[in-house]
């Protein structure tokens, strides 16, 4: 089944661009929740947690969860929603403050996205991000 997770961080904005995009991808359940992206506390996220099964897919549209914090180590999860244009804008942003850790991965998956450096040479560099976001 698939499974949508939709998040905004204030009231004032709206989920239905990400509710579109979810549907579009076939979501039967969509999980809404506006709360802000610095909360560690996401109700509406572990609720969507809870309800997946083995072979599930959970969507989150880009830009949703900015950092993940840990999630239980009995959920295995790949979440790939980059692009040439998130990529490069996640590398320049540091201007706004972002932690060098994070434009450094965001750099890397620009290479690779943009310049077509081999995902197999990008991997070493970017294998450590994996123990970062757990």
């Amino acid at each position: 089944m698939k499974i949508g997770y939709a998040r905004v961080s204030t009231e004032e904005q709206r989920l239905d661009l990400q509710r579109d995009a979810l549907l579009r991808e076939g979501c039967a359940t969509i999980f809404e929740e506006k709360i802000t992206g610095t909360s560690h506390c996401r109700p509406v996220l572990n609720a969507a947690l809870a309800r997946l099964s083995p072979g599930d897919v959970l969507y989150i549209p880009p830009k949703t969860l900015h950092q993940v914090h840990g999630l239980s180590a009995s959920i295995s999860f790949n979440i790939d929603w980059h692009t040439p244009k998130s990529s490069l804008e996640g590398s320049l942003s540091f201007l706004q403050g972002a932690p060098a850790r994070n434009i450094y991965y965001n750099f890397l998956i620009f290479l690779g996205l943009s310049i077509k450096i081999p995902s197999e040479t990008i991997f070493k560099y970017y294998k450590t991000y994996l123990n970062y976001v757990s």
